[in-house]
């Protein structure tokens, strides 16, 4: 659910501007990624994999073209305030 409901409205701007990006998410998608997004303006590309097997072969697959990856894992805390 999370997959079908991710999206970012920067992403067509993003993907103008950085075409590769486009390249990227697909790549990431054949390769088995529920979704990729763009973070922010890009140029960085976020992923969502079934289950850490998934990910890490992914990660793979995304290292041997090229490209610096991250793997980060959740449940994470989400957005809280912090006292000063």
């Amino acid at each position: 659910m999370l997959a079908a409901t991710s999206h970012n409205d920067l992403t067509p701007a993003a993907l103008r501007l950085r075409p590769e990006l486009d390249d990227l998410i697909n790549l990431g998608l054949a390769e088995g990624a529920l979704t990729g997004l763009v973070s922010g303006s890009g140029p960085t590309v976020a992923f969502l994999a079934d289950d850490e097997k998934s990910a890490i072969a992914l990660r793979v697959v995304l290292s041997a073209a090229g490209h610096e990856t991250l793997h980060v894992h959740g449940p994470v805390p989400g957005a809280r305030i912090m006292p000063s």
